[in-house]
């Protein structure tokens, strides 16, 4: 089975079971079928937000409580792996990693949010 397909039946499969879910709300899947008739195509999710550099991210930031500002490696480590099990969305820009200042207070309240 080709990679594509075996993505489709996920995608499929996976928007059933939220579909299905007791707490589900139609609102809460958004699938959109691309085919020869129907070319439409979502935007990217940063359309419409205002992009941030990932190297910008630390002044953006409040400092830690020793004073130090969060290090660069640490933004980039939170856009790669995670932290907690949310990850920071971002994508590429000129040259370089960004991510939008809308994203990163959706990272920062699901973060709180996982910690309570």
């Amino acid at each position: 089975m080709s990679r594509s397909i075996h993505f489709l039946r996920f995608a499929y499969f996976r928007a059933k079971r939220l579909m299905t879910a007791p707490s589900a709300k139609p609102a809460d899947v958004h699938v959109m079928r691309i085919t020869a008739k129907n070319p439409q195509v979502a935007g990217p999710w940063w359309a419409g937000e205002s992009p941030v550099r990932l190297s910008d991210l630390p002044r953006l930031l409040p400092p830690l409580p020793s004073g130090a500002r969060t290090s660069i490696k640490s933004i980039y480590r939170w856009s790669t792996r995670g932290l907690g099990g949310v990850r920071l969305r971002r994508f590429k820009h000129g040259g370089g990693w960004a991510t939008t200042a809308e994203e990163l207070l959706r990272f920062q309240q699901a973060r709180t949010l996982g910690a309570a």
